[in-house]
């Protein structure tokens, strides 16, 4: 998979050869208050405890409901070495096709103006779509392209196509699905 937009540099480089040796880790869940937390040089704060982050529901939040701090390279945890993995949830079943504009992660805060930013990751979880599966976005149809490198991921439908790893819960996953549609 080749990034969706990108950099200058970065055009045929493959997500396996950009992120080959980068790590994340993380075994609770803190909700942040202020989207400036989510700044890059302050993720590391968040891998050093373990901790992905959730985006509070209100208007400046840019799209973006969870954060996953990545350690780009090796195994140093410093300011100068972090990303990020960004996604928004959705349960309805009619979801527009582009939501990755909204997540621009200079608008997010996740990289300040003058930034040399990383390549991040972009995933849209559409979990109400009756199409399941998971999806690439073509390379250069963002006019975000020449701002950042960016893989994208539509992930489509709750169902073992689009996460493997529900297994043969599948029908728990499906029925908190329901229950939340109802809610919203």
């Amino acid at each position: 998979m080749l990034a969706a937009c990108h950099l200058p540099g970065d055009k045929n480089t493959p997500f396996e050869a950009t992120f080959s040796d980068s790590k994340l880790w993380f075994n609770r869940v803190i909700k942040v208050d202020h989207g400036e937390s989510i700044h890059v040089s302050h993720l590391w704060e968040f891998v050093s405890r373990g901790a992905m982050i959730i985006r509070p529901l209100s208007p400046g939040c840019h799209g973006v409901d969870i954060v996953l701090p990545v350690c780009f390279k090796g195994n140093v945890l410093t300011r100068d070495n972090m990303t990020a993995i960004l996604i928004q949830v959705k349960i309805k079943k009619d979801v527009p096709g582009n939501l990755f504009d909204s997540m621009d992660p200079f608008d997010v805060g996740l990289f300040s103006d003058g930034d040399e930013p990383l390549p991040v990751i972009r995933m849209v979880f559409a979990l109400g779509s009756d199409e399941c599966g998971i999806k690439f976005p073509p390379q250069d149809k963002s006019d975000q392209a020449g701002k950042f490198t960016s893989y994208d991921i539509w992930c489509a439908g709750l169902s073992r196509d689009t996460f493997a790893c529900v297994g043969d819960e599948l029908h728990w996953y499906q029925s908190l699905l329901k229950r939340s549609l109802r809610i919203s």
